[in-house]
């Protein structure tokens, strides 16, 4: 963890809550099309809410764990960009879903990806922004966060009513969009060497009796 604010913290910190609000929209965007993918895909209202909720919340908590390990294994760098390209690939080959089976992949796809987004977000917040501002930082990033959602209901939906989009046109979109936001991270996103390499001293406890004394 950095004692000082820098330029360098906060664009990471940014492409990073830019991130965790464009899996924040993934996880929200169906239902603003809800009518459109149900007719398109042949769904039911049951098919429906499997696809918007549960296959995505199901795979989302089960990686909660396993994404801890890999990012302590992988690094922040490497970590947000596969996520971020998952996304990507989830939303695309959605967009081209012609039935349920191909759907419910794909939206386990944006799962897996989306499981990334918050403790990547955490992590460049304590690697790489001073200690004072932790609680400041975690709650603007949650705040970005809110934002997709935001845009899933408010312009995506008018945009959809009003220009007559079709709910594929918008995920291409997406797709496009997590495809330059992985480049980005690329380029702008590292590891914290820093705070991977620092020295930490465990002492052994003393009995209470002889802290009692000291």
């Amino acid at each position: 963890m950095n004692n000082r604010l820098s330029i360098t913290a906060l664009i990471i910190w940014i492409t990073c809550a830019a991130f965790f609000m464009y899996e924040f929209l993934l996880r929200t965007i169906l239902g603003t099309f809800e009518h459109q993918i149900i007719s398109d895909l042949g769904l039911t209202l049951v098919t429906f809410s499997i696809l918007s909720s549960t296959a995505y919340q199901l795979i989302y908590g089960l990686m909660q764990v396993p994404v801890g390990i890999i990012t302590d294994k992988l690094g922040l760098k490497k970590t947000l960009t596969m996520a971020v390209l998952v996304c990507a690939l989830g939303v695309g080959l959605f967009a081209i879903a012609k039935g349920f089976e191909s759907a419910l992949i794909y939206r386990i796809l944006m799962g897996f990806g989306s499981a990334f987004g918050f403790l990547c977000l955490l992590v460049a917040v304590y690697d790489w922004l001073p200690h004072k501002y932790i609680g400041l930082f975690i709650g603007m990033s949650q705040f970005i966060g809110v934002m997709g959602p935001m845009i899933a209901a408010g312009p995506l939906d008018s945009l959809s009513h009003s220009s007559g989009v079709e709910w594929r046109e918008v995920f291409l979109i997406l797709t496009m969009v997590g495809i330059v936001l992985a480049f980005i991270v690329l380029l702008i996103v590292k590891n914290n060497k820093e705070s991977s390499n620092k020295l930490v001293i465990v002492s052994q406890p003393k009995p209470l009796i002889d802290n009692m004394k000291s």
